[in-house]
């Protein structure tokens, strides 16, 4: 049994533009909402063509942002390839709605409140008429439910016969489950009950599941955990091992845009593999084939899409032409740290940093930003010389490479996937050992990570970003019932100035005693200030507001 898995269509209909989106030069940004119905289009033509299967999985955030302009301009795209022999099966997600519609900028919280349509002059800050969740039951009906086993009515989730042997398990993961405490979302009680008493009938019936929800259950990198935590599926890895143990061992997720292949064992010793998708309209634009095999296998294989048909790409590929807007944005960003709150703040919020961070934390992310626009690769060695094991005829060809390319390469891979930096160039050598000098202060300073960042050390987080020593995120046949070959080792870097750093510290700052006890004094009464809606102007009644990105 063979399908095609997208996710993230993220589709933006030409009637949110008041004036032809092809006239203006594009905007560096991580999704090509511009191009998005040519990606889409591009992309069933690539179904179509295939013999093999006219599936198409689509697990949630269809639209941009729920604007209902995008929703009937998608839902004729559907019907259209469905007349020509599609089957499309979707979820909705959280931007495929919107429950209110303020009437001007105000003090309404703009997280889940509206979207937004470009004027005249290209600027992204004019109100679009969104689609409420309730709407979003009968409109995609036609697109798995109605012909459905059975229908969680509340959650839109249902299950689906693809064939003799399969069952999907399409779930709609946009319940948020704590409101007043976070914004994440997750499953409710009776929606719980649902899934495992499908997966129970579907057992009985000799199924087996095929399962996807938007959500991911597991850390598609454990630096999102950082980043993105609230974007995990609420209690993840307690369903992660519900799951495993119920006997679904792969599910297909999507929302992080990360092209990822994760796997968590239960305490009871399942597997659940958690196959991440990018997003169809952002970098890779990738999709994927997946094929259960008879042999209880799972091939999963990455298509990304090359050209456009429909739009002149002016002799770039797609993938060049969506890393171009994407990472020119976090060049724009990491340039802008340094200097400019306002560029920063939109950027930052693209990647799940949100305004109120930026603004609370605007000091650190500056300071931060000089810092590293001005380090070389050079720089670096002179700290970590004993920890990476070169010399200084190893680093000579390197020396004056800026650190920020690399930093932009650790976000490219994050998101597309296969970390490439290999462990025995001279790069990983001095960020590893970098690396270990950092872990080595932590751990003299008897700081427990494990509780901060759910990782024991800063090598667990760094490293995945750095090179991918496990499954390939982009093809892989996986046993379900099998846990992935051992890893590759690679190599140890040891630190042991840790202690020698943190006296020098100590000793610096307490010869800087008379000035920092004033200083800190001052900056604390600022601190304190920064909750209140005098010091933190996105709070309150009369907030300002940025130029409007969608989280």
């Amino acid at each position: 049994m063979k399908f095609y898995l997208m996710t993230d269509l993220h589709f933006f209909s030409k009637r949110n533009w008041l004036a032809d989106p092809y006239k203006w030069t594009r905007k560096p940004e991580q999704m090509q909402a511009r191009e998005s119905e040519e990606i889409i289009r591009e992309a069933f033509d690539i179904v179509l063509a295939d013999k093999e299967t006219n599936t198409v999985i689509i697990p949630g955030d269809l639209t941009s942002n729920g604007e209902k302009t995008s929703h009937e301009d998608l839902l004729k795209i559907f019907e259209e390839y469905t007349a020509k022999g599609l089957r499309i099966l979707v979820t909705t997600s959280t931007h495929d709605y919107r429950q209110k519609i303020p009437d001007a900028f105000s003090a309404e919280d703009l997280h889940g409140a509206m979207s937004f349509g470009y004027d005249e002059n290209y600027e992204f800050k004019r109100f679009i008429e969104c689609v409420p969740r309730e709407k979003l039951r009968g409109m995609y009906a036609p697109y798995g439910r109605d012909k459905a086993v059975s229908v969680h009515e509340f959650s839109m989730s249902y299950t689906y016969d693809l064939d003799d042997e399969h069952r999907l398990l399409a779930i709609n993961d946009d319940y948020m489950t704590n409101p007043e405490k976070n914004h994440r979302r997750g499953f409710s009680n009776d929606q719980y009950e649902w899934i495992f008493g499908q997966i129970n009938k579907a057992k009985a019936e000799g199924k087996k599941i095929v399962a996807v929800t938007h959500h991911p259950l597991l850390t598609p990198s454990p630096i999102y955990m950082l980043i993105g935590k609230n974007d995990m599926l609420d209690r993840n890895l307690n369903v992660a091992s519900a799951l495993a143990d119920a006997g679904v061992n792969v599910i297909f997720t999507g929302h992080s845009h990360i092209h990822d292949i994760e796997y968590h064992t239960s305490k009871n010793g399942n597997l659940l593999y958690d196959i991440s998708t990018s997003a169809l309209v952002g970098y890779p634009p990738a999709m994927r084939k997946i094929e259960y095999r008879d042999d209880g296998k799972v091939d999963v294989k990455t298509i990304v899409i090359q050209n456009l048909s429909r739009f002149d790409l002016k002799g770039q590929s797609l993938p060049e032409y969506c890393k171009e807007s994407f990472f020119g944005m976090v060049k724009s960003m990491i340039g802008a740290m340094s200097k400019d709150f306002r560029t920063f703040a939109i950027y930052a919020n693209s990647i799940s940093i949100r305004y109120w961070t930026t603004y609370q934390f605007w000091w650190i992310f500056k300071a931060f930003g000089k810092f590293v626009n001005s380090l070389t690769l050079g720089k670096v060695y002179k700290v970590c010389k004993k920890e990476s094991g070169l010399t200084k005829e190893d680093i000579a060809p390197i020396k004056d490479k800026k650190i920020v390319p690399i930093i932009v390469g650790f976000v490219e891979k994050l998101f597309a996937g296969n970390a490439d930096i290999a462990p025995d160039t001279a790069e990983f050598k001095i960020i590893m050992g970098t690396v270990a000098i950092l872990d080595d202060i932590v751990k003299s300073l008897g700081i427990k990570l494990k509780g901060l960042l759910g990782y024991s050390t800063l090598k667990e987080v760094v490293e995945p970003l750095v090179y991918n020593n496990g499954i390939d995120d982009y093809n892989a046949l996986i046993d379900p019932l099998t846990p992935p070959e051992a890893k590759d080792p690679l190599p140890e870097f040891k630190s042991n100035k840790g202690s020698a750093i943190i006296i020098g510290l100590i000793i610096s700052i307490l010869l800087a005693l008379p000035v920092l006890i004033p200083v800190g004094l001052v900056f604390g009464v600022l601190i304190a200030l920064r909750g209140t809606t005098l010091f933190n102007p996105y709070k309150g009644k009369n907030r300002k507001v940025l130029p409007p990105t969608v989280d």
